[in-house]
């Protein structure tokens, strides 16, 4: 069990990693969310 959580692991910590640099990007860049809805408030 320990053999396969090893080879497991990583998966989903890059999946995690991508989407975290996915979502600080779209932050940064300012793009909506939705149609006419911002990550900021005015």
């Amino acid at each position: 069990l320990g053999t396969y959580y090893s080879l497991v692991l990583p998966y989903p910590l890059i999946f995690l990693a991508v989407w975290l640099l996915l979502l600080v990007g779209w932050y940064l860049v300012g793009l909506p969310i939705g149609p006419g809805i911002y990550p900021r408030l005015p």
